[in-house]
Order: C-alpha cells, then sequence, then structure tokens
C-alpha cells in the first residue's frame, strides 16, 4: 500500500523540486547578456513580461563614488530578473524626527528678495 502511494506520489512531487534554471519565462537578449524575466498580471486582465533587477552600471562604491557610472560587465548564461535588485535604503518622511525648533529656523529664514505690492 505504501509503496504504490510513493509510485503514485513521486511524479507529482518531481515537477515542484524542479530547479530554477529549468523554470520557464520570457527571455530576451541584450548588450551584455541573456536575461530572463516572467510575467505580471495588470490591469486585472492584461499579461506582460516582466524584467527586474538588471543591472546597468557597476556599484557606485569605493572609487567609483561620485563619479561617472561605469558600464557592467557582459555576463554568461541566463540572468535572473524576477526579482528586485536590492533598493538603497531610505529614510521615511514618517520616521523622520524634525523638532518645532529646526522647522521653525529653517521655515522662517529665506534668503529670498520680497517684492512690495504697489
Amino acid at each position: 500500500m505504501v509503496l504504490s502511494w510513493l509510485v503514485f506520489a513521486l511524479p507529482l512531487a518531481i515537477p515542484l523540486s524542479a530547479p530554477a534554471s529549468c523554470s520557464t519565462g520570457p527571455i530576451v537578449s541584450t548588450r551584455t547578456g541573456v536575461v530572463r524575466g516572467f510575467l505580471r498580471v495588470v490591469l486585472e486582465d492584461k499579461v506582460v513580461e516582466s524584467f527586474t533587477g538588471i543591472p546597468y552600471a557597476k556599484a557606485p562604491v569605493g572609487k567609483r563614488r561620485f563619479r561617472r557610472p561605469e558600464p557592467v560587465k557582459p555576463w554568461n548564461g541566463a540572468l535572473d530578473a524576477t526579482r528586485p535588485a536590492p533598493a538603497c535604503t531610505q529614510t521615511s518622511i514618517v520616521d523622520a524626527k524634525v523638532t518645532f525648533q529646526e522647522s521653525k529656523k529653517s521655515m522662517w529664514s529665506l534668503n529670498s528678495l520680497v517684492v512690495k505690492d504697489s
């Protein structure tokens, strides 16, 4: 009984454990290499091809900080463009701590000319 259940269940489990490299999705060729994306439903009934996290320049760290962007080197194989790249951290306006004194100083210390009505 157990053996017959395993023989039946095993073929059903194999597609669930297939490696990501076997996954299907739209594939396009770019100047730097092949990119694999995914299909996304938008506007309730439209299907679009989506590609996320594709690098367009080397990371601006170290000696590249505050310099012109350097193009990314071509890659071998298909780049997985199904997940977004890590985002740059930013402070949320909700988390920002501005005291009234700080805002009062900056708000009322304008460096602009005032034009009087004639």
